[in-house]
């Protein structure tokens, strides 16, 4: 693990607020993007660098959006899920947004960590009343999705979008034409490297609480129009899917309208299927039988099953799929890099378990009882606590970093982002 404090990159003033979102990693240079949250609006600054020993910071991205920023939206990719190849890359990259004469123009760029070259890969104009730019998503090295609405009326609902991968090798961007991948898209992640990266990809439509009720009310109906190549019941098969990353850009490359998969698993209508996180080995997810799908099998295991929900793991490398065990409570499952866990709180203490021993492996011992509400929001490479601290008085920091093994407090800043071996406090 490694943990960066940047906590004197903060600034007196509240409004705007100054958030720094890391990209990338190298030696002893953090790489973030900028931005600055309003009362009613965020705005970038760009990517910079910055030194943690000399606390050198300077901007890295060149062009006229820096000279012009008024006229600009700025994007960097997000970073989805949280194993420990994120930033093992020395590139990064991102788009500008502007409009002019009731054109939108997109330009996409790749930038050198070691060099600082920056490279315009494509970029591309449309009529702004017809698509809106909604960002991007890092795959990993290389590989960028990202998305367009075409409906200005439900920009925040993915329904309406056209999803495009952009393949920064050849400077190209290719629509995805599966109509079922665009709404059907739950997480989706690569683990692994090289020829052997293997794509992720939880496929659900709805939130676990809304496919139940539409499925078991007679009153409630699909919100939106299927595309004519999709019928209703694809919406709700609910499975974990993977395939190699080569594979994922071939079928895209090649125009095919249905992506196909390697199933790990589904339920379909008969219950949900969700991700709960990944370690450096696995992956877990929960299956949930719903209460009149148990019923009508009827046997005595089934029946048990009712108010609880199954949990496996994948293997990431060999794909072998196991139970753990049922969940008959309340119980919320989390990971970090080597192992799942839950937490069992009380007034003096959190303690953390390992999911699939239930044997206790650290006791974190609340500081400040009756002061501050302290909340644990992560255990980081079994080494750190990450704490959350509610307090009305606004001079208590809103995180601190316990060391697990010393019971010690590190850092405490206002903002902390992990990401596989890394933490960063803000």
């Amino acid at each position: 693990m490694k943990l960066f404090n940047l906590t004197n990159l903060n600034t007196s003033q509240e409004v705007p607020r100054v958030m720094f979102k890391p990209i990338n990693v190298s030696d002893e240079v953090v790489f973030f993007e900028k931005l600055l949250i309003g009362l009613d609006d965020t705005w970038s600054e760009g990517i910079w660098s910055y030194h943690i020993h000399t606390h050198q910071m300077n901007r890295m991205d060149q062009g006229q959006h820096v000279l012009f920023q008024e006229l600009y939206d700025f994007d960097t990719p997000q970073i989805s899920w949280n194993n420990g190849e994120v930033f093992d890359s020395d590139t990064m990259y991102f788009a500008t947004i502007t409009e002019l004469d009731e054109e939108s123009y997109i330009e996409f760029y790749e930038l050198d960590i070691h060099s600082w070259l920056q490279k315009n890969l494509m970029g591309f104009r449309f009529n702004s009343s017809d698509y809106v730019y909604k960002g991007m998503e890092l795959l990993s090295p290389g590989y960028i999705m990202f998305r367009l609405s075409y409906n200005m009326e439900y920009v925040d609902v993915d329904f309406f979008d056209n999803i495009y991968l952009l393949d920064a090798h050849e400077k190209k961007y290719y629509p995805v034409y599966d109509e079922l991948f665009k709404i059907n898209a739950g997480s989706i992640f690569v683990s692994g490297k090289g020829d052997a990266a293997r794509v992720f990809f939880e496929e659900q439509y709805l939130q676990e609480d809304e496919q139940y009720e539409l499925i078991t009310s007679k009153e409630l109906e699909l919100a939106f129009d299927l595309h004519e190549s999709i019928e209703p019941d694809d919406l709700l098969k609910n499975s974990i899917k993977t395939m190699l990353l080569t594979d994922f850009v071939a079928q895209i490359k090649s125009g095919a309208t249905h992506i196909e998969w390697e199933v790990l698993d589904e339920i379909r209508f008969n219950g949900s299927i969700r991700l709960i996180g990944e370690t450096q080995e696995n992956i877990y997810y929960k299956k949930k039988h719903y209460e009149f799908a148990l019923r009508e099998i009827g046997d005595f295991i089934s029946l048990r099953k009712i108010g609880s929900y199954e949990v496996y793991r994948i293997n990431k490398e060999t794909l072998e799929r196991e139970f753990i065990r049922d969940v008959h409570s309340n119980e919320e499952i989390r990971t970090n890099l080597r192992r799942a866990y839950y937490a069992k709180d009380s007034k003096m203490h959190t303690k953390l378990y390992d999911f699939e021993t239930e044997k206790p492996v650290r006791t974190y011992k609340k500081r400040f009882v009756g002061r501050v509400r302290e909340e644990l929001v992560d255990f980081v490479g079994d080494e750190y606590f990450l704490i959350e601290l509610h307090s009305d008085d606004s001079r208590v920091a809103k995180f601190m970093i316990v060391d697990a093994e010393r019971d010690e407090m590190l850092i405490a800043g206002r903002d902390v982002i992990t990401s596989g071996n890394y933490i960063f406090v803000i």
